[in-house]
């Protein structure tokens, strides 16, 4: 059959959402909290996303991915 279904799990990104629902304070007491210690970023997501579709993960499937700075 050939069809691969997987899941991207975001934690914290960046995002017009993420400041519009949280002040600068509660989002630099969450980043504390993350291994990398910094917010994600949408491209973050995007490269995730991109490596799953790619022929590089044609062997992957049913798993979900965090892409959580090690949260």
């Amino acid at each position: 059959m050939g069809i691969r279904v997987n899941a991207i799990a975001p934690g914290m990104i960046d995002s017009p959402g993420q400041h519009s629902t949280n002040t600068e304070e509660e989002i630099s007491e969450r980043v504390k909290a993350i291994p990398l210690q910094r917010i994600g970023q949408p491209r973050d997501v995007g490269d995730a996303v991109a490596f799953l579709a790619s022929d590089a993960a044609g062997y992957i499937s049913g798993i979900t991915l965090p892409v959580t700075g090690g949260r």
